[in-house]
């Protein structure tokens, strides 16, 4: 095994080359340091030294071990009847050997006085709460050798993998088994042995962490396989991450889209590993573009936009060709969303050129000129407008101008509110605007419209600002209970609400109003209970749901209670109210 102080210098050394290169990029993986590991032609190097030195000492074991039956008079041990594991190395010519997964039986070379080093220490390791003792504690393992690993994993169970507020144990854990097993083929058998044939959860999500840092490609099927279980997902999406394996997180995506929705830490958890992504080939984008698009569950969406937006300006080749050759407008707009909403110098050339280059998708990609937030292209786009020949490319403009623009360009968009087929995405541009009789006509027709009209405007909704949002809740607190449901179902539209409705939702409750407006105050207060986003306490919500009598309501409220609970954390209620 190669000598700790090797390490260390390699690692000084490599430091010391970086001096003077300026300020050093963020880490990729900010919850574990990155540690620096020896090049591949250093590792197998080192890996087929140990080969022969295993292999001369087997056959002379084997040699001992003949002659030892032999006097004996007794039967070989068949290897059917053997309790280890069957593995092989990928060195040149192969290299097999056995793994007891139960770790009854430990390295030759470990002394008993070793190993009751290692026991100490790890005991010391996982009860400490000091994170100096607990770094010592894996130091002293580390000088022990690779020897030391079989009696790691045998110890195992001293930690608590689940443990938030102990993660800094774990991340010991690991760079300590990484140092160890970096450039040893007994720890490179045991990591692959565990990743074949354990059913130990804390073995394998330590194997797989290990794997991933030392980069270790032969396991990839086993963590690829091992990530279908939910408890180890995101150990397995880290350490493909790490492996910079593109072709192998590309083989991830369909384990992605089948994680339950209902389950909110582990999404979370991926959302945040998705921004390093960017670790990866941009080739992969195309593959997350298109599970993106296909996924039937909305809760995963942000896991691939975010990995997809991690590339920066790389992906606006990837997206401009889809932009350009995608047949389906709906993905040919998302794709000019995307680029548009990377907010760089670059993704506003490009949706200009998309403009005069693709005339058949001008809307689409107007739509992506609003995402870029870009205030140098207002003049553009409104000029655009007054040659715009259609009522969709001439919307898509006005809501770009919405984004874009300021009070200087109402002039140029009243006009067509008063036009019967652009009137209402004129409205909208012109309340974002900062026009305040166009407010009050939108608040209007929201509660007084057609249907058709008060849907457009609900559409709407969620592009506003939250001063405008909370003056659309004040009028809650004046409007007839059948106008006030109309300003319910439209709060139900956005995702993130200001803290400000919440009162006002409270004062709405206290008036004892009509069951429809007490039932879709309830299911807003649901939509965002147990978030970061939350309204009103959730216990609002468990309350009335004890005290409601109306019959119909108890029954609609049980239906809200079921959208909210899984997992107890929250709701996917979607907008007016359905379940995403």
């Amino acid at each position: 095994m190669v000598q700790m102080s090797d390490l260390l210098n390699l690692k000084i050394k490599e430091q010391l080359q970086a001096k003077g290169s300026g300020a050093a990029e963020p880490p990729v993986f900010p919850e574990l340091e990155q540690m620096e590991i020896p090049s591949e032609e250093v590792v197998r190097a080192e890996l087929e030294k140990q080969k022969r030195t295993q292999q001369a000492l087997f056959e002379d074991e084997a040699e001992v071990d003949e002659w030892a039956e032999l006097l004996a008079d007794k039967q070989p041990i068949y290897q059917e009847e053997s309790p280890k594991v069957k593995v092989e190395i990928g060195l040149a010519g192969g290299y097999v050997g056995y793994v007891d997964l139960t770790f009854s039986e430990l390295d030759k070379a470990l002394t008993n006085d070793a190993y009751q080093q290692v026991s100490k220490n790890l005991e010391l390791m996982s009860s400490s709460q000091k994170r100096t003792e607990v770094l010592r504690a894996a130091q002293e393992i580390e000088k022990i050798g690779d020897k030391a690993v079989g009696a790691i994993f045998r110890k195992i169970y001293l930690f608590d993998f689940s443990s938030k507020e102990e993660r800094y144990k774990l991340e010991a854990l690991v760079q300590m088994c990484t140092r160890l097993m970096v450039l040893s083929l007994n720890g490179r058998m045991i990591l692959k042995g565990v990743l074949q044939g354990a059913k130990n959860e804390q073995h394998l999500e330590l194997a797989i962490r290990v794997a991933g840092q030392i980069n270790d490609r032969e396991v990839v099927p086993e963590i690829l396989e091992h990530a279908k279980k939910p408890a180890l997902f995101i150990p397995a999406m880290e350490a493909l991450l790490r492996m910079r394996n593109t072709e192998a997180v590309r083989e991830l995506l369909p384990v992605i889209d089948a994680l339950d929705a209902g389950r909110k830490d582990i999404i979370g958890e991926a959302i945040s590993l998705a921004y390093s992504f960017r670790v990866l080939q941009p080739s992969i984008v195309k593959s997350l573009f298109y599970t993106y698009m296909d996924t039937a569950v909305r809760a995963l969406r942000p896991i691939y936009s975010v990995a997809i937006k991690s590339f920066g300006d790389l992906i606006v080749p990837v997206l401009y060709d889809i932009l350009e050759t995608e047949g389906d407008i709906v993905r040919a707009r998302e794709a000019a969303k995307m680029i548009g909403g990377l907010r760089t110098a670059t993704a506003s050339e490009k949706l200009q050129e998309a403009y005069r280059r693709l005339p058949a998708k001008r809307t689409v990609v107007m739509e992506g000129i609003a995402h870029t937030l870009d205030a140098k292209l207002a003049p553009f786009v409104a000029e655009e407008l007054q040659k715009a020949d259609n009522q969709r490319l001439k919307e898509a403009c006005m809501k770009a101008l919405a984004t874009l623009g300021d009070e200087s360009y109402i002039p140029q968009v009243k006009p067509y509110a008063q036009q019967q087929t652009t009137k209402l995405s004129a409205l909208y541009a012109l309340v974002r605007l900062g026009d305040a009789g166009a407010f009050r006509d939108y608040l209007h027709l929201l509660v007084a419209g057609t249907s058709e009209e008060q849907q457009q405007l609900r559409s709407y909704t969620s592009l506003l600002s939250f001063k405008h949002l909370t003056k659309i809740a004040e009028r809650l607190r004046d409007l007839p209970d059948s106008q006030a449901v109309q300003i319910l179902l439209t709060l139900q539209r956005p995702n993130v609400l200001p803290k400000e409705i919440g009162p006002i939702l409270r004062d709405v409750l206290h008036k004892r109003p009509s069951a429809p407006v007490r039932l879709e105050t309830y299911r807003l207060i649901a939509k965002f209970a147990h978030t970061k986003n939350e309204l009103l306490p959730a216990s609002v919500f468990y309350e009335a749901r004890k005290t409601e009598q109306d019959p119909l309501m108890k029954r609609q409220m049980e239906q809200i209670y079921k959208g909210m609970s899984k997992s107890g954390k929250g709701a996917f209620i979607g907008y007016d109210g359905e379940r995403a």
